[in-house]
């Protein structure tokens, strides 16, 4: 059943594990020099099996978090829509000031992936093309969104956006 997560830290599933195996297959042999990652357990996890092709280890940021989602955490899809019929109408219609309550508003969270996007891999400094770093983030809205690589699930299987990082540490695709 798939859950909102948003900051809660529960591990991959198998089918999360299989995911990221898969995932680090489909970049063997990318040129990828530095890896950045979430914080939390899943990402983290999503990340290993490429950071053991690579021999190297992640640099993690919170910034890099998906949007806290407060009292829709932990909870079910069709749970959030019956139990909080209000803040499930603020969400859909994409109230930018909303909060969930104890969480992050869409106005706050699109600041901190500008912020991130601005300044994301102050370690990742090479200008040479080749030289590129990879972002493990979860999917989510903001400047740094990588749309077609998110499935939208929170059933903890792996998160899927990858971002490149360009020369001089910016953010792309």
């Amino acid at each position: 059943i798939a859950r909102w997560q948003a900051h809660a830290d529960p591990p991959l599933n198998e089918t999360g594990r299989r995911q990221a195996a898969e995932l680090a297959e489909q970049l063997r042999g990318d040129a990828v020099s530095a890896v950045y990652s979430s914080d939390l357990t899943r990402v983290r996890q999503t990340a290993q099996p490429l950071l053991r092709l690579l021999g190297k280890k992640a640099h993690l940021d919170e910034r890099l978090r998906e949007r806290h989602y407060g009292i829709f955490q932990g909870v079910t899809y069709s749970e959030v829509r019956e139990r909080f019929v209000e803040d499930w109408l603020r969400f859909k219609n994409k109230d930018p000031d909303y909060d969930f309550q104890t969480g992050e508003s869409l106005r706050t969270f699109e600041q901190r992936c500008r912020l991130h996007a601005v300044r994301p891999c102050p370690r990742h400094s090479s200008r040479s093309p080749r030289d590129r770093g990879l972002v493990r983030r979860h999917g989510a809205p903001g400047p740094a969104r990588a749309p077609d690589r998110h499935d939208g699930r929170a059933d903890g299987r792996a998160s899927r956006p990858c971002l490149p990082v360009q020369p001089g540490g910016s953010v792309g695709q």
